[in-house]
Parts: C-alpha cells; sequence; structure tokens
C-alpha cells in the first residue's frame, strides 16, 4: 500500500512537472502527456458519446484546450483528472448540443474503420460495455479498464461519492457478465480483462 501511494506520487509529480512546462509551450513535455493520456481520454469521451468520430472529435479538442490552458492548471492537484474533466465537459456539452444519444446503428458501425485490426473479441465486449451499460457505468468501467484509474480517482473525476463510484462498478461488471454469459463469442472470452473482472 505504502508503495501504491509512492507511486501515485510520482505520477503525480510527473505529470505537473509535464503540465509546467507544457504551459511554458514545450512540445516534448506535450507529446508526453499525450501519449500517456490519449487512450483514457478516448475511452472516456466513447463511453459518453458512443461514436467513434465524435470520440475521437473529443480527444482532439480536450489536448488542444490543454495546450492553450495548462497555465490554469494547479500543481498539485492531479493532472490527470484534470485532463479527464476537460474531456467528459467536451463530451456532454456535445452530447447536449445534439440532444440525444448515438443510436446503436451509428455506434455499432463506427467500430469497424480504423479498428478492423482489433481482435474480434475486444469489439464484442466493447458493444457489449456501449449497450447495455448506463452512462456513468460506461464511464466508471472505461477509467478502469483503460486507463487503469482506482474507483478514488475515478470518483475525482466523475465528481461523484466514492461509494456510488463502486456499486456503478460492481452493478456494471454484473450487467456485463450476464449478456457475455449468453453471447455467442470467440474462443478467448475466458481470458478477457473485462471478462476476468466479471468473475470478482
Amino acid at each position: 500500500e505504502a508503495a501504491d501511494v509512492e507511486e501515485t506520487q510520482g505520477d503525480r509529480q510527473l505529470f505537473d512537472g509535464w503540465m509546467a512546462a507544457v504551459s511554458a509551450g514545450d512540445r516534448a513535455a506535450f507529446a508526453c502527456l499525450y501519449d500517456r493520456l490519449k487512450a483514457p481520454v478516448y475511452g472516456l469521451a466513447l463511453s459518453i458519446l458512443r461514436v467513434r468520430d465524435d470520440a475521437e472529435d473529443v480527444m482532439q479538442n480536450t489536448f488542444l484546450r490543454v495546450w492553450d490552458c495548462a497555465g490554469q492548471y494547479r500543481p498539485g492537484t492531479d493532472a490527470r483528472a484534470w485532463v479527464l474533466k476537460i474531456t467528459r465537459n467536451l463530451a456532454l456539452m456535445l452530447l447536449r448540443t445534439r440532444r440525444r444519444s448515438a443510436e446503436l446503428g451509428d455506434w455499432a458501425e463506427s467500430l469497424t474503420g480504423s479498428d478492423e485490426a482489433a481482435p474480434v473479441l475486444d469489439r464484442l465486449v466493447l458493444e457489449a460495455l456501449l449497450r447495455y451499460l448506463d452512462e456513468t457505468e460506461r464511464q466508471v468501467v472505461m477509467l478502469f479498464a483503460v486507463g487503469g484509474y482506482s474507483h478514488k480517482e475515478i470518483a475525482a473525476v466523475l465528481e461523484k461519492p466514492y461509494a456510488t463510484v463502486r456499486w456503478k462498478y460492481s452493478n456494471a461488471m454484473k450487467k456485463l457478465k450476464r449478456h457475455l454469459e449468453d453471447t455467442e463469442e470467440p474462443a478467448g472470452k475466458e481470458e478477457h480483462p473485462l471478462w476476468l473482472q466479471t468473475k470478482n
């Protein structure tokens, strides 16, 4: 546990250093920040919007906002959470502007394209996640599975009570387990990270 705390503090110092450098116009630091956060930023945006193109737009706009506003970040307050809150706000703003969540056909079709080389099973699990979970459950699972964030960190990003995040995650795993068990899946379902989570 002490090692985990030390690692978290080390990560925060690393991200704080990058943010300070980005605010001074350091493109190399910005590239480091992008490489570390692009997956959770995209995953969070996709969990809200459920359309690949929209999620990619939000990801790009998030990092443009980070580049422009890095000087507004207050060191020591968790740079990763700061970036993800920007992502969430932009995604929700886009969702409100369009006044509807994406229809199933829209996002299901969008899972092809640039991800055609991805394992069929990954797309299967992603489709189940997007189809059967509510908005908050999708955000929690995406941040946990894609971003590797703890429930406490997710609670900070989503600005929800820790107990709510834990309950949402548990409920989401039960839903995924129920629907994946009844799916005709390719071999290897039992080894998929999210499937293993439903067993806990």
